[in-house]
């Protein structure tokens, strides 16, 4: 994965990333982000942090992200999540 894909990665919006890619939920839980499987606690959190922050608060390792950030990857999500990419920018 490319720096700027990675970087697109972390910065994106946990809710951008789930709306992005039908599989991406099933892929965050996968990789520690458990909360996520309930809806109250996705609705609640997801448009609060970007996956950076996310990280940081599960706590997870370098392989750990690795993992996931490559798996994400896989999916095609930087490509998806990048600037004018057609998504649509959420507010704060």
């Amino acid at each position: 994965m490319t720096a700027a894909g990675r970087k697109t990665l972390l910065e994106a919006r946990v809710s951008r990333i789930l709306d992005a890619h039908p599989d991406a939920l099933d892929t965050l839980v996968r990789h520690g982000f458990t909360p996520l499987v309930q809806a109250p606690m996705r609705f609640a959190l997801a448009h609060t942090v970007n996956l950076g922050q996310a990280i940081r608060l599960r706590g997870l390792g370098e392989p750990e992200v690795a993992a996931l950030l490559g798996a994400l990857a896989a999916m095609g999500l930087p490509a998806l999540l990048a600037p004018g990419a057609g998504a649509v920018e959420e507010e704060d």
